[in-house]
């Protein structure tokens, strides 16, 4: 029988390549969106639900659906700054309709894609999902709230739910965030960018954290198990910005001017070994990976102004 998977915020970039990757996998797969938009169709979508997140829209799918990838919500630090309210809307709320509607027609997983925002800073060289949680932004918290909520749901009402405490994802098609503002910087001849460059990231390729996302599914529990979702080699972001600007700019040259974002932490890097122990193991190395982001955002520059708005 044919298994069926629901993908909330299956327009957006993470849950695209989730949804590819279970229908690689053979299974008929549910998109939801908050908005219509029929260029954003995708063959891997066998039928799409555009409407916001919320119990009422869940409760109205009829298809028999035995796994849910919650990837909708906001994925900004800078926004939850400037909207914390939105922000926990985006993110807490739509989680519970989920979980609710989990609780109601049951024997449903949950795949829930947390963040490492939620580790904040911390001066340890190799974060595990041990280490203590202190986060620095309305988004990092949001996500915790959303692991305690999950958490609540799971000891009480027997929902079963893994979650991936996402590292700095990336990949062709991301449209915000560091790599694409500074391919737009770069292109427009800007060479100096905030931060002092030693600052440093797990990058991981969005088609790897789809790949262990979906790997994790079989392993939700009730014991609601988390794994962080990284490689396990942290770059700074003075060398990537560096092969970036190879691939957009040979001839610039970065430089940093030393302010450091709020709400940022300095230094994260993953201890993968729990997500290494679910059999699966990142394939995509960070400078082919950046390499394939430069040479797509030169297409999108090809087409014209429009498609550099994020």
């Amino acid at each position: 029988m044919t298994r069926v998977a629901l993908v909330t915020g299956a327009t957006g970039f993470i849950g695209r390549h989730v949804a590819r990757g279970l229908k690689k996998r053979g299974f008929r797969v549910i998109g939801m969106s908050h908005g219509r938009d029929e260029t954003l169709h995708d063959e891997s979508v066998d039928n799409w639900v555009w409407s916001p997140v919320s119990l009422e829209a869940l409760m109205q799918i009829s298809d028999p659906i035995s796994q849910v990838f919650h990837c909708a919500g906001s994925g900004s630090v800078g926004r939850s700054l400037v909207e914390p309210g939105e922000d926990f809307k985006s993110n807490v709320n739509t989680l519970q309709a989920v979980v609710e509607y989990i609780r109601k027609v049951g024997d449903v997983s949950l795949v829930f894609p947390s963040s490492a925002s939620v580790y904040g800073n911390t001066a340890l060289s190799s974060i595990s999902e041990e280490t203590p949680l202190k986060p620095v932004s309305p988004y990092g918290y949001n996500k915790l709230i959303g692991e305690v909520l999950i958490r609540q749901y799971c000891q009480h009402f027997n929902v079963k739910a893994v979650a991936i405490r996402l590292f700095s994802v990336y990949g062709a098609g991301l449209k915000k965030q560091l790599l694409w503002d500074a391919c737009n910087k770069l292109s427009q001849g800007a060479t100096d960018f905030h931060g002092t460059g030693l600052e440093s990231r797990d990058w991981i390729h969005v088609d790897d954290a789809a790949e262990l996302m979906i790997a994790a599914a079989d392993h939700a529990s009730t014991n609601f198990p988390v794994v962080n979702g990284g490689t396990g080699q942290a770059v700074s972001v003075a060398e990537v910005l560096g092969i970036l600007a190879s691939g957009i700019a040979p001839r610039a040259r970065v430089s940093f001017n030393g302010i450091v974002r709020a709400g940022d932490p300095l230094h994260l890097r993953a201890d993968p070994r729990n997500a290494l122990a679910l059999g699966w193991s990142p394939t995509i190395s960070l400078p082919y990976g950046l390499a394939r982001y430069a040479a797509w955002f030169k297409s999108q520059a090809s087409l014209g102004p429009e498609n550099l708005h994020a």
